[in-house]
């Protein structure tokens, strides 16, 4: 019998894009998860017939990273991170019940992390986070 590893992807699908859940994320007061140098703001989505996957949403404000191309390089890190330690997340849901679950990661450092910092930061987060 063999154990199945986690898939590592991350589609289209699951990239957040949709006006309307960007501001709700913007606009309610939601729980959120911080390890240094990541935020992240999580909520349910009732609303909308999402796919059972998260939807995310990474944030690299100009005002922390000012160059476009730093900026745009630890988003791709962020992304990584997340790709990487997403079953740790997947884990903790219920399959039983509909989760359209709606992530934000913010990253609040003022200049570029080590992947391996970025990496454990999220992991930290996705060990500490609890879905009732």
């Amino acid at each position: 019998m063999t154990k199945e590893s986690p898939k590592f992807y991350f589609p289209k699908i699951e990239k957040l894009t949709q006006h309307l859940l960007i501001e709700e994320l913007f606009s309610a007061n939601h729980p959120s998860l911080m390890a240094f140098p990541i935020k992240m703001v999580y909520f349910f989505d009732t609303h909308t017939n999402l796919p059972m996957l998260p939807k995310v949403l990474v944030l690299v404000s100009k005002r922390n990273v000012n160059k476009s191309v730093n900026r745009n390089y630890v988003k791709r890190r962020i992304r990584e991170a997340y790709r990487l330690n997403k079953h740790i997340l997947l884990s903790k849901l219920n399959p039983a019940i509909p989760n359209n679950l709606v992530l934000m990661f913010i990253y609040t450092q003022k200049d570029i992390a080590p992947f391996t910092q970025i990496q454990q930061s999220i992991q930290k987060i996705f060990s500490k986070i609890e879905f009732n």
